[in-house]
C-alpha cells in the first residue's frame, strides 16, 4: 500500500492592521497519515486531485530528520509533531509557486523576493490564498488604497541579497541633469519654437504677396487707394521679419537671441501703422467684396488654391497683429530659462522689456484708430456733420445708447447718446432709413452734474448744464434703469472732476507767477473760488424735478 504524506502546516492568517505576526523562522510541523487508493482512480490522478500532495519517500533513504526541519505549531499542545522530508525537485517546485504567490499577493514582480525563510529550506504556499512567510522589516511593507478608500498592508517581500538599492528618476533630482538639465532643455525648446514659428510666418507673408497682392495689382481689380487701404505696409513687414530669421539662423543654439532682438527693435514700430490700419482694412475688404464683383471672383479663385490652406484673405491679413503679440511670450520663455550667468541674460531681459512696451504702444494706437473711426462714421450720419468738429486727436468715445431726452423748448424724445471723454452729444434719429439729424452738444470743460430725485414724472434720471461760448445750455437724460443711469453718471462726474482740477493746476501756476512778478495773487482769489467750485450737487430737490418738468414740454 502506497504511503503519502500531507503538509499540514496551520500558518497564521493574514493577520489584521495592527495585529503581532508569527515569526517568520518557525519551520513548518507536519504529520504523515496514509492514503488508500480510490477504485477507479490513478495514483497519478490523485496526486494531481489532491493539493500540495508530497510524493511518497524512496525506500533506499532514511534521512534523519535535522531540529531545523523539526518544529512545532499550534497543534503541538495537542502531541502532534512530525518530520517531512522533500526531494529537491519538489523544493524548486515549491519556491517557484511561493514566487508566484508572493507577486500576485504582494504586488512584487516574480524574481525580486528569495521567498526563503530563515530555516534554510523553501516555504511551500500555505493555506487558500496561497501566501507565505517571508521575513522583512515592518519599515518595508508599502500600502494601497483599497477601492473603499482604506489603507492595506502589503505583505513584507525581502530584498534579494547583495542587491543595489534602486532609486526613481524622480527622487533623483528630474531628467538626468537635474534643474540646471531641464531648464536648459526647455530653453532649447523655446529657441527652436521661436525659430520655427518665424519660418511659418515669413511664409504666409510671402504667400500674401505672391497669391493676393501682385495678382491684384496686375489685373487692376482694385486702386491703388484700395490697395493700400487693404494691405497697408505689409511689404514692409516682410523686409523687417527676414532680418530677424537671418539672425535666428545663424545663431542655432539661441545664444544671441537678445542680441538680434535689440538690433531690430526699432524697426518694430512699422507694426504700428500697420495694426493701426486695420479697422480701415476691413471695412475695404466688406465694401469692394459687396460691390466688386472681380474682386469676389478673385478671392474665390485664391480660396481653390492648395497654398492658401483653405484660409481666407482677412485670416492672413491678421496675421501680423497675432505675431507681434507673441514677441513678448516667446521671449519670456527663453529668458526665465538662461541662466543669470547667461552672456545673452541682459540682453533677453532689455529685449523682452522693451517689446511689451512695443506692444502697449501699438496696441493703444490701434485702439485710437478704431476709436477715430467710430467717431467719424457717427459724424458722416448725422446731417451737416461735417461742421461738428467731432474728429480731434484726443477725443475718445467712451458709452452710447438710446434713451429718452428732456429739453427745454422741446419735445420729449429719445435720442442716441454718446458720451466722450470731452462731450455730451445727443441726437434725434430719423424715422426712415438711417442717419440723425438736430444735434445737442454739451461742452463738459465747464459743466455741472445735477441729481434729480424720483417723481411722479421722472425716474433713474440727472440733468447736466454746461457752458460754451457764453451760453448755458442743459438737459434731462432718464434712464430705462437705475444701473444704467449710476454708469453714466459715473463716467460724467469724473469727466467734470478731471477738468475741474485742470482749471486749478492752471490757476495755482497763473497766481504763482504773480507772486513771482512783485504781484500779489489775493485780488484773484474770489474769482479762483468761484471757478472752482464744485460742479456736481449732490441731490436736488422734489421742487427742481417738478420745475424741470414744468417747463419740458
Amino acid at each position: 500500500m502506497l504511503s503519502r504524506s500531507l503538509p499540514t502546516t496551520f500558518p497564521s492568517r493574514s493577520p489584521a492592521f495592527g495585529a503581532p505576526q508569527s515569526s517568520p523562522s518557525a519551520a513548518a510541523t507536519t504529520y504523515s497519515s496514509p492514503q488508500l487508493p480510490r477504485p477507479g482512480v490513478g495514483a497519478e490522478a490523485q496526486q494531481q486531485q489532491t493539493r500540495h500532495v508530497v510524493p511518497p519517500r524512496p525506500a533506499s533513504v532514511v534521512p534523519t530528520p535535522s531540529p531545523s526541519q523539526t518544529s512545532t505549531n499550534s497543534n503541538s499542545r495537542r502531541g502532534i509533531s512530525s518530520s517531512t522530508y522533500t526531494p529537491a525537485a519538489q523544493q524548486q517546485s515549491t519556491a517557484d509557486s511561493a514566487k508566484k504567490y508572493s507577486s500576485v499577493y504582494n504586488h512584487t514582480p516574480a524574481g525580486q523576493g528569495s521567498g526563503t525563510p530563515t530555516s534554510g529550506r523553501p516555504t511551500p504556499p500555505l493555506g487558500r490564498q496561497g501566501s507565505s512567510i517571508l521575513s522583512s522589516s515592518a519599515s518595508s511593507i508599502p500600502a494601497f488604497q483599497s477601492k473603499s478608500g482604506s489603507s492595506i498592508h502589503r505583505r513584507p517581500v525581502p530584498a534579494a541579497a547583495g542587491a543595489a538599492p534602486t532609486t526613481s528618476p524622480a527622487a533623483a533630482g528630474g531628467d538626468g541633469g537635474g534643474e540646471e538639465g531641464k531648464k536648459d532643455r526647455l530653453r532649447q525648446e523655446a529657441v527652436r519654437e521661436l525659430s520655427q514659428t518665424e519660418q511659418d510666418y515669413i511664409n504666409d507673408l510671402e504667400l500674401v504677396n505672391e497669391v493676393f497682392l501682385k495678382p491684384l495689382l496686375s489685373r487692376n481689380v482694385l486702386d491703388k487707394q484700395e490697395l493700400g487701404s487693404l494691405f497697408s505696409n505689409l511689404e514692409m513687414l516682410v523686409g523687417v521679419n527676414q532680418e530677424i530669421m537671418k539672425g535666428l539662423k545663424d545663431d542655432p543654439n539661441g545664444d544671441r537671441t537678445g542680441q538680434t532682438f535689440l538690433g531690430l527693435m526699432h524697426y518694430f514700430k512699422m507694426y504700428t501703422v500697420y495694426c493701426a490700419n486695420q479697422p480701415h482694412s476691413d471695412s475695404t475688404h466688406t465694401k469692394c467684396k459687396a460691390k466688386n464683383p472681380a474682386y469676389a471672383s478673385f478671392l474665390d479663385e485664391c480660396m481653390a488654391d492648395p497654398r492658401c490652406r483653405g484660409l481666407t484673405l482677412q485670416s492672413y491679413l491678421i496675421k501680423p497683429i497675432q505675431r507681434l503679440c507673441k514677441y513678448p511670450l516667446l521671449l519670456k520663455a527663453i529668458y526665465q530659462n538662461t541662466a543669470a550667468e547667461h552672456a545673452d541674460y541682459e540682453s533677453l531681459r532689455e529685449a523682452l522689456s522693451q517689446m511689451e512696451k512695443i506692444v502697449e504702444y501699438v496696441n493703444e494706437g490701434k485702439r485710437q484708430a478704431e476709436n477715430s473711426q467710430k467717431i467719424m462714421a457717427i459724424q458722416s450720419n448725422i446731417d451737416g456733420g461735417e461742421f461738428l468738429g467731432l474728429v480731434q486727436p484726443t477725443r475718445r468715445l467712451l458709452l452710447e445708447s438710446t434713451f429718452e431726452v428732456r429739453v427745454p423748448k422741446s419735445k420729449t424724445k429719445e435720442r442716441y447718446c454718446v458720451l466722450f471723454n470731452d462731450l455730451f452729444l445727443c441726437v434725434k434719429t430719423k424715422k426712415k432709413g438711417t442717419g440723425y439729424y438736430d444735434p445737442l452738444l454739451l461742452f463738459l470743460q465747464v459743466a455741472k452734474f445735477i441729481e434729480i430725485s424720483d417723481t411722479e414724472e421722472v425716474h433713474n434720471s440727472f440733468e447736466v448744464q454746461a457752458e460754451s461760448d457764453g451760453e448755458t445750455k442743459s438737459a434731462v437724460f432718464v434712464f430705462p434703469n437705475p444701473a444704467m443711469k449710476a454708469e453714466w453718471a459715473k463716467e460724467i462726474k469724473t469727466i467734470i472732476r478731471f477738468y475741474q482740477k485742470q482749471r486749478l493746476l492752471a490757476v495755482k501756476k497763473e497766481s504763482s507767477e504773480k507772486v513771482a512778478g512783485g504781484g500779489s495773487a489775493s485780488a484773484d482769489m474770489p474769482s479762483v473760488r468761484a471757478s472752482l467750485a464744485s460742479p456736481v450737487v449732490p441731490r436736488a430737490s422734489p421742487s427742481l424735478g417738478r420745475t424741470m418738468s414744468s417747463r419740458i414740454h
